[in-house]
């Protein structure tokens, strides 16, 4: 699990939460909700695949084999957190 995920579970319990306390507003003040949270949490993980991707396109190619990666698999690894399995390729 990547801390990216961690993070996303945490902002959906925030959303669960939120839509308790709306329910008697009505359910187009709990989907807006959902969608704001969504939103959110699209922007948060794209900024955090941008982080990621940022900082290992800084490393030099010594230190990125010593983490077992190639130069060409940086962005894969900043999308999924891990590389992918021979069977799920």
């Amino acid at each position: 699990m990547n801390f990216a995920s961690t993070q996303n579970r945490g902002l959906f319990r925030w959303t669960l939460q939120t839509q308790g306390r709306l329910k008697g507003q009505g359910a187009w003040v709990a989907g807006l909700v959902a969608v704001g949270a969504g939103f959110a949490t699209s922007i948060w993980r794209w900024r955090a695949v941008h982080r990621t991707r940022k900082s290992l396109s800084g490393l030099d190619d010594k230190a990125l084999a010593d983490l077992g990666l190639y130069r060409d698999q940086i962005g894969l690894v900043a999308r999924r957190g891990r590389l992918p399995q021979w069977d799920e390729m």
